[in-house]
């Protein structure tokens, strides 16, 4: 078994990048995540690069359903229907659309409170949310199941979205993170607390996470941090304080 990740570039200057962690397992394809809208492309063409091919995926497994993680996948799903897709049966309501997102939920929220001059911009950002396609999900994942013989093993790090997931494999010492963490001036760190589902949770989800052998974080947001298992300790530990 083999985990990489493509770093993919969110605008054309590629200042912002978001970072895919993929699995090569029997030859099989397993990506975690599928970033923004319109990035099957780009990730096909950065798995050729590594030598990889999307006509080898079998699974996608998502960490939670916010819009730069599932983006891409209904265009997945549509190109490769071979494909089976497992979340957390917590994030599949809003992954199959039948509930609105967090992110929604939080955009009209916040419209009425915005300065007039703000307000324009606030419905663009809802109606580029609406344009998220949903995308039925196979299958559910759970609290330490166990996936590929024992070499992942799941955690529920509920906080950032309610039903957020994070893969960890033992073998590797390496832990995805999704948006459980973020790589911030080099260390990990708790991304946006004011936008988390529950601030205090997303914490206690880092803690309860930090007792693990890790020697590499593959983050979402900020790429991959690789450090001595204490210091990976840690730098969680901080970011849940």
């Amino acid at each position: 078994m083999h985990i990489d990740y493509l770093t993919l570039p969110v605008d054309p200057k590629g200042s912002e990048a978001i970072h895919l962690a993929f699995i090569v397992n029997e030859g099989a394809l397993i990506l975690i995540d599928a970033g923004y809208p319109n990035m099957l492309p780009l990730i096909a063409q950065q798995l050729e690069e590594k030598g990889r091919s999307l006509n080898a995926l079998s699974q996608i497994w998502l960490t939670h359903h916010d819009h730069d993680h599932i983006g891409s996948l209904a265009q997945l799903k549509h190109r490769y229907p071979q494909v089976k897709i497992y979340a957390s049966a917590i994030e599949r309501p809003f992954i199959e659309g039948s509930q609105p997102s967090l992110r929604l939920q939080q955009a009209r929220a916040i419209q009425a409170q915005m300065p007039e001059g703000q307000q324009a911009a606030g419905e663009a950002f809802q109606a580029y949310l609406r344009t998220i396609e949903p995308c039925a999900i196979d299958g559910c994942l759970s609290h330490q199941q166990s996936l590929l013989e024992d070499n992942v093993i799941v955690f529920d790090t509920k906080g950032h979205t309610e039903g957020h997931l994070a893969f960890y494999l033992p073998h590797q010492k390496t832990l995805v993170s999704g948006d459980m963490v973020v790589i911030d001036g080099g260390k990990l760190a708790l991304p946006f607390p004011e936008y988390a589902f529950d601030a205090q949770q997303a914490k206690a989800s880092i803690l309860a996470i930090s007792h693990l052998p890790i020697h590499t974080v593959i983050c979402y947001h900020g790429g991959v941090r690789s450090a001595s298992e204490e210091e990976i300790k840690a730098e969680l530990v901080a970011a849940a304080q």
